[in-house]
């Protein structure tokens, strides 16, 4: 993401941040990734952000992701937006 560990990290904790208050059931027990590929996120304002990480967050939860594959990977969800 970036060179700079303050710019690293700021974008890990908003992120973690946005994890720990959607509270959704599906996800419990699951591991998730979060591949970051810009330093855009360290400021990105908040709702954008929110939005994006919790849209990520539903189609991880409604995806089949408890051992049953249906032709993709499981539990690997990507997107692209602006690079």
């Amino acid at each position: 993401v970036s060179k700079s560990a303050v710019i690293r990290n700021r974008v890990r904790r908003r992120i973690y941040e946005l994890v720990r208050q959607y509270d959704d059931p599906a996800l419990t027990g699951s591991e998730l990734v979060f591949i970051v590929y810009s330093d855009q996120l360290a400021t990105l304002d908040s709702p954008k952000l929110k939005a994006a990480v919790h849209d990520l967050l539903a189609r991880a939860a409604s995806s089949d992701n408890r051992g049953r594959t249906s032709g993709r990977s499981r539990g690997i969800i990507t997107t692209k937006e602006e690079r």
